[in-house]
């Protein structure tokens, strides 16, 4: 025998006398028993998620009345547009809001009931990017003070031009033409990634992954701070293995061009 205790508000449609429909509510807060042997009949089939004020609420979202179903009115390219249900004035640390994305953006800000535009952040600690979402997901979001999180779907896509070395991050498949150190940094910053680390660059390089290019043929400039404190790495050139010159971030060395490439955390 299997028990399920529910807090669930039902609808209920009457015909009257008269043939017109009336509605009427009724509160359940008793245990509801599912006791058969099959388990397909063990089952509350077809109540749809609440989309609006009427609509039938599961028992965690009435204990914690913090969660707010939104219908999207507007997906534009640098920001989604959401109507929430019940009205949202204020959001408050802890408001949790749950809507369908109906088409892609291409912008990291998310507007509810023509509140301020607040930026939605991915759980690694960074902005969302437009392969973190796809069309006809269900979103949850959580308002942290001055910003929303992403808490579902979390998904581990790497960026165009990226390719997955692991679950922990990805890889730019070609380099970036020469430049300095620092130019290099800011390249990466603005694809809100870095410069890849000397380990993740050989790790990437021996593992052999198709598609990516040109790993050997030049020497790139990579993070050794790891290694060494405030440390510059050249490598690559000639084989996986391979490393020359170390930098210090306070040498003239670090205006030397060379290639580069970026790589992307997933977590």
């Amino acid at each position: 025998m299997m028990k399920a205790k529910f807090n669930i508000i039902l609808l209920f449609i009457f015909l009257g006398i008269i043939g017109s429909p009336v509605k009427s509510q009724i509160n359940v807060n008793a245990p509801i028993i599912l006791n058969s042997t099959d388990s397909s009949n063990r089952l509350i089939n077809n109540v749809p998620m609440p989309q609006g004020p009427t609509e039938i609420l599961n028992n965690k979202s009435i204990q914690s009345g913090s969660l707010l179903w939104g219908t999207p009115v507007f997906t534009g390219t640098d920001s989604i547009h959401v109507q929430l249900y019940p009205n949202l004035d204020v959001a408050d640390t802890g408001t949790t809001i749950v809507f369908k994305l109906i088409s892609l953006s291409s912008g990291t800000k998310i507007s509810v009931n023509g509140l301020n535009y607040y930026t939605i952040w991915h759980p690694s600690g960074r902005p969302i990017l437009p392969g973190d979402l796809t069309i006809n997901q269900t979103i949850i979001l959580t308002f942290s003070g001055g910003r929303f999180d992403l808490i579902f779907p979390i998904q581990v896509n790497c960026p165009n031009g990226y390719i997955k070395v692991n679950d922990e991050y990805c890889i730019r498949a070609n380099e970036y033409p020469t430049n300095t150190f620092f130019s290099a940094i800011n390249t990466c910053y603005d694809q809100n990634a870095r410069l890849c680390t000397w380990s993740e660059f050989h790790y990437a390089c021996q593992k052999g992954i198709s598609g990516l290019n040109t790993m050997t043929n030049n020497w790139e400039w990579v993070d050794d701070s790891g290694n060494e404190p405030q440390g510059v790495r050249v490598v690559g050139n000639g084989g996986c293995n391979q490393s020359n010159l170390t930098y210090s971030l306070t040498t003239t060395g670090v205006y030397n061009t060379r290639n580069f490439r970026c790589c992307y955390s997933l977590k």
